[in-house]
């Protein structure tokens, strides 16, 4: 899965929050999908972006802190959201609800022109 599939996954991620309480918008466990200690097993594609966010969520929270700091008018109320689902994630135990965070996150990216080359210009990539 290359890089921009993977960023654009954990920004949809992020907008999935809202859409938790409603049962028209379920989104099904996947049980292929385990965090693993075992390394010598590899993730599949599918799964290995869900795995690098739960890996790096420390980093993405920072990330999108710095850029809330910028006060960007054009994208403060994604950058907002995506703090906020990032911050949830990073403290939650339940790994559907994080993987909802994650598929909300991709949907936002897919939903808002431009965001997505804002990111990528911002350093989104090197995460």
């Amino acid at each position: 899965m290359d890089n921009k599939l993977q960023k654009m996954l954990l920004l949809s991620v992020l907008l999935l929050h809202q859409f938790t309480r409603s049962t028209a918008f379920l989104i099904p466990r996947d049980p292929d999908c385990t965090n693993s200690d075992n390394e010598t097993i590899e993730p599949s594609e599918k799964c290995s972006s869900m795995l690098h966010f739960q890996r790096n969520l420390g980093k993405y929270r920072n990330f999108f802190a710095n850029l809330l700091q910028e006060e960007n008018e054009q994208f403060a109320a994604e950058l907002q959201e995506l703090y906020n689902l990032v911050s949830s994630a990073l403290v939650e135990h339940d790994y559907n609800e994080m993987q909802r965070q994650f598929f909300y996150s991709v949907w936002l990216v897919e939903r808002t022109k431009d965001l997505e080359d804002y990111l990528d210009m911002k350093g989104f990539r090197t995460i």
